[in-house]
């Protein structure tokens, strides 16, 4: 009897599952209009993986703040290690020689947060630039991410 209630639950949940994605995917193209353009699936996968660069600098930069901010500088080299090519790395040091501030961060204090923002892709980059909150202020560095290799290839100021 139990074990029948917990299949019958699942199969509804399936159901209206099955019922209610096509119908939130169909959304904004209902909103647009019987006119609206449908993307090919390149674009799509494009946004994807667009998307997912987003995603991921948003996360390292988040991960990374956290363990800066508690003095974990195991975690932070760990990520640094994860998350940016080895020239990046190394780019990332000398800057850190020559400004005498967290080369991430471009900046020797520690924001409260980070935002992650697309700005463009060219050629498999991803090129976004990285928000950071300072209580009611923001800076701003720009980062370069492949798509090929999922890795931060660069971080620099904005020009």
């Amino acid at each position: 009897m139990f074990s029948n209630r917990i299949i019958r639950r699942a199969a509804l949940t399936v159901a209206v599952t099955a019922a209610v994605l096509p119908l939130a995917a169909a959304g904004p193209a209902l909103a647009a209009g019987s006119s609206a353009h449908h993307a090919p699936a390149g674009v799509a996968a494009a946004h994807s993986t667009t998307l997912g660069a987003v995603q991921r600098v948003d996360t390292f930069y988040n991960a990374y703040i956290d363990a800066v901010r508690v003095d974990d500088f195991a975690t932070a080299d760990k990520l640094r290690a994860e998350y940016l090519s080895s020239a990046a790395q190394a780019d990332v040091e000398s800057w850190e020689e020559a400004n005498h501030a967290n080369g991430i961060l471009h900046a020797q204090d520690v924001p409260d947060g980070a935002t992650a923002v697309y700005e463009e892709t060219a050629a498999g980059t991803v090129y976004l630039h990285v928000d950071l909150k300072w209580g009611s202020d923001t800076s701003t560095v720009l980062v370069r991410y492949s798509n090929v290799d999922q890795v931060i290839t660069g971080i620099s100021d904005p020009s």
